[in-house]
């Protein structure tokens, strides 16, 4: 199953039409390409300096919040994103979700105020200040302007360009604990490319795993159970279209073993389910009970007074 990370790294470059046309190529255009093949290689540290520096560019040419920004942000937010989940893997820390506190932070997504963006911008600018914020934090406050830019613009590219930063996002709230939010981002995300791709694209399975995983954590079995069956059905799906093809295709075993190991998660919030609908229903019976005590107690109180409503 592909990736975000290899989604983001194997868009197309940008084209240099608009207010790059009839100029030699942009050196911003030449850093994206350059840090994309870096992503591909799996060199996060040296891509994402790589995004820093072609979003300098953009940023300094076109302004924070201008539409030729969009890659850029989301680019260098992904790229800054999974860094933070490498070092908080090894650390055994996340973040803490800022994503909702007041401050320079905050963004008005209708009016298009700037306020992430200049709070990214000065990052960029002050690097060698004490208080940097943590790299989730960083990554947060780019993908934020790119979620800003990307959400005005009305092309199917731009939209899958959006799934993206939504899935970022997504996994942003699932390591900073903040999970019926995650379920929102992702959601959002799936919303946008099942409009635009096919309903087989193994994107889409990705997409209803993640899903599937913030449902779990919000502790919604049942909608956890249905995404990752919805997942293993395209995964499926893609093994079919394979093996008619080509019983001898190099996907097939990965796409196998995916394939089993989303199933066995579909066991697992199977049986989660049956213990919580367990747990639910001897609660509500316990609760009939005390009821049923309380209400006995109550009767007899009442018949002595001659106050009622």
């Amino acid at each position: 199953m592909m990736s975000q990370s290899s989604e983001v790294a194997s868009s197309t470059a940008k084209s240099s039409s608009g207010k790059g046309k009839g100029i030699a190529k942009f050196e911003g255009d030449e850093k994206l390409a350059q840090g994309k093949r870096l992503l591909i290689k799996g060199e996060h540290d040296n891509a994402s300096e790589i995004f820093e520096e072609a979003l300098q560019l953009f940023v300094a040419k076109y302004g924070e919040l201008d539409d030729e920004c969009a890659e850029a942000y989301r680019m260098y937010g992904s790229s800054l994103l999974q860094i933070a989940k490498r070092d908080s893997s090894f650390m055994g820390d996340g973040p803490a979700d800022e994503s909702n506190s007041d401050g320079a932070g905050a963004v008005n997504s209708e009016s298009g105020d700037v306020g992430t963006a200049s709070a990214a911008g000065d990052r960029l600018e002050a690097d060698d200040m004490d208080d940097e914020p943590s790299t989730f934090q960083l990554a947060w406050e780019v993908l934020e302007c790119a979620r800003i830019i990307l959400e005005r613009q009305a092309s199917p590219k731009a939209a899958l360009e959006l799934a993206c930063v939504h899935f970022d996002l997504g996994e942003y709230k699932l390591e900073s604990g903040a999970f019926d939010e995650a379920v929102v981002e992702f959601k959002k995300c799936l919303g946008l490319r099942k409009e635009h791709l096919p309903a087989t694209n193994r994107i889409l399975a990705e997409s209803y795993y993640s899903l599937a995983l913030a449902y779990s954590h919000s502790q919604k079995f049942a909608d956890a159970v249905s995404s990752f069956e919805t997942a293993a059905e395209i995964i499926n799906a893609n093994i079919d279209a394979l093996t008619s093809d080509n019983d001898a295709h190099p996907d097939i075993a990965s796409l196998r073993e995916v394939h089993r190991e989303v199933m066995l998660k579909v066991d697992d919030s199977k049986e989660e389910l049956k213990a919580q609908q367990k747990a639910t229903s001897e609660a509500q019976a316990m609760m009939a009970a005390i009821r049923g005590t309380s209400g006995t107690t109550t009767s007899a109180s009442a018949s002595s007074t001659t106050i009622g409503f």
